[in-house]
């Protein structure tokens, strides 16, 4: 568990967008628990647990899974960037597994992905002398034969061991970890290494690598959040005078609004009125930046980081030990070790006690929540399947929207829901013939009442405008959205732009 929690935090603070994990620690649960998304197979079952997992320590890229590419032993997912999509298989192959039958998954889940853009890479039990092994095994030649059909390059430089483990003083390692791609992306691979200092409590080195991409990564950038304004910063004063002066200026004022007469021309004034509350907020508010990240986790200290800097320098002498003394160096590199994870694991304890028990202007329910918040995973859409075909991300939406959200279609009405219907046009009917009901008008008051109970915290809509705004639009200008609301009701007509809404 404290190697999979070092990790986690390296790949945090050094701002890696993937970790890539092979054998991670997964306790009782069979599969691995992280406040971050991770793309694993979800099972329970500890005779089988996970053994490939990817965490998206960057929640910014867009990913794509297909749940029929991920097993316990097997992860397979999209990157999308902008335009630009990449396929990336991790593998965990146990060493007594059958190489044959997971060579044939491998290429399936390639053929499948329907890119020119794939990574592979993961711990493979298999040895060749193309990524560097002093010999090679069946394993690592049914491997190789696999990778050249794939029209894949192996990224794999030098003969530094990828696997180290010392058992009875004695340093056993081998190369058994392996990174490879499609030539549509050789070229824009960069800086692939074995970092033996990225995590000291592994038996693993990590790999490192780059990919470069020509994409401006901040206008690509998937936010979980509708909010667009940090309205805990806003000149409030700045925008009454600017969104007044543009609601002027675009003739949105109350004696137009009076002169509507058809939803055309309301749906046209209401979106000019939004349009300008945006660029009134642009002016005068700090947006909300896409890529916030944090450089820690909470449990993080310098005392750690001073016994993690410890461990690499006894790991080195065990390197450079003479004979006799390498035992009492690999004694002592054993032995700070062991105190390293028993403060990693203290760390944590602590810092969920006092998420748990702080203290903070809040009702149990609002602590609840925040502690929910800061534990829970943050989970991504996975494609649907209909029958036995996998949708894409298009079809699986439209899916979702037809199942929950299905076409008013009068040809498959019950008997009651069309009596219902048959009652309700009759009455619509009469009242669009009558001409003696009148509506009673909105006031201010009334707005104004409705505007003070609104929740700022809430989520906003696509437009981003929360509630505070939406109050100091009204007291910019009163009459101009009374006068929207009225004219509303008076032609029994509701905008489209406040009819569309986000679907998480």
């Amino acid at each position: 568990m404290a190697a999979s929690k070092e990790c986690l935090q390296m790949a945090i603070s050094q701002r890696i967008a993937l970790l890539l994990l092979q054998e991670p620690y997964v306790g009782a649960k069979a599969h691995v628990t992280c406040n971050r998304h991770v793309i694993q197979k979800p099972t329970s079952n500890r005779d089988k647990p996970v053994k490939s997992a990817v965490i998206v320590v960057d929640p910014t890229y867009l990913i794509i899974e297909n749940p029929e590419h991920v097993s316990e032993n097997i992860v397979g997912f999209i990157v999308k960037i902008g335009k630009f999509e990449v396929g990336i298989i991790n593998v965990y192959l146990e060493k007594d597994g059958n190489i044959e039958e997971d060579t044939r998954k491998i290429t399936r889940i390639v053929h499948d992905m329907a890119t020119e853009n794939v990574i592979l890479t993961g711990d493979f039990n298999a040895r060749s002398l193309w990524w560097g092994s002093r010999a090679e095994d069946k394993r690592g030649l049914l491997l190789s034969e696999m990778i050249a059909e794939l029209d894949m390059n192996v990224l794999n430089q030098g003969s530094e061991s990828t696997f180290y483990q010392y058992r009875g003083g004695k340093l056993y390692s081998s190369i058994v970890d392996v990174t490879c791609c499609t030539s549509a992306i050789l070229h824009k691979m960069e800086r692939w290494r074995v970092d033996p200092n990225f995590v000291t409590l592994s038996d693993h080195r990590a790999i490192q690598f780059q990919m470069k991409v020509k994409t401006d990564k901040q206008s690509v950038a998937v936010r979980n959040s509708t909010r667009l304004f940090n309205t805990a910063k806003a000149n409030w004063s700045l925008f009454r005078n600017d969104l007044k002066e543009k609601l002027e200026k675009e003739n949105v004022t109350e004696n137009k609004i009076k002169t509507i007469d058809t939803p055309e021309e309301l749906d046209d004034i209401v979106d000019s009125y939004v349009k300008q509350v945006k660029l009134a907020c642009q002016k005068s508010i700090p947006t909300i930046s896409k890529n916030v990240y944090k450089t820690c986790t909470p449990w993080w200290n310098t005392q750690l980081e001073a016994e993690r800097c410890k461990d690499i320098r006894l790991r080195r002498r065990i390197k450079f030990a003479n004979e006799r003394r390498k035992p009492y160096v690999i004694q002592d590199f054993v032995e700070a070790k062991e105190k390293y994870i028993n403060n990693i694991m203290t760390a944590i304890t602590t810092s969920w006690k006092e998420l748990c028990t702080k203290q903070e202007k809040e009702t149990v329910w609002q602590s609840m929540y925040r502690i929910i918040k800061k534990c829970s995973a943050s989970n991504q859409d996975k494609l649907l399947k209909s029958g036995d075909e996998i949708l894409n991300a298009n079809d699986s939406a439209m899916l979702l929207a037809k199942s929950f959200y299905p076409d008013d279609d009068k040809n498959i009405d019950t008997e009651e829901q069309t009596r219902i219907r048959d009652k309700a046009d009759k009455i619509t009917k009469e009242l669009r013939k009558s001409t003696t009901i009148s509506h009673r008008s909105f006031t201010e008051i009334e707005i104004e009442a409705v505007l003070d109970k609104m929740d700022p915290k809430k989520a906003p809509g696509e437009d981003g405008i929360t509630s505070d705004i939406c109050y100091q639009s009204y007291k910019t200008m009163p009459s101009t959205l009374m006068a929207i609301y009225n004219k509303s009701l008076e032609i029994g007509y509701f905008p489209k732009i406040w009819k569309n809404t986000i679907i998480k």
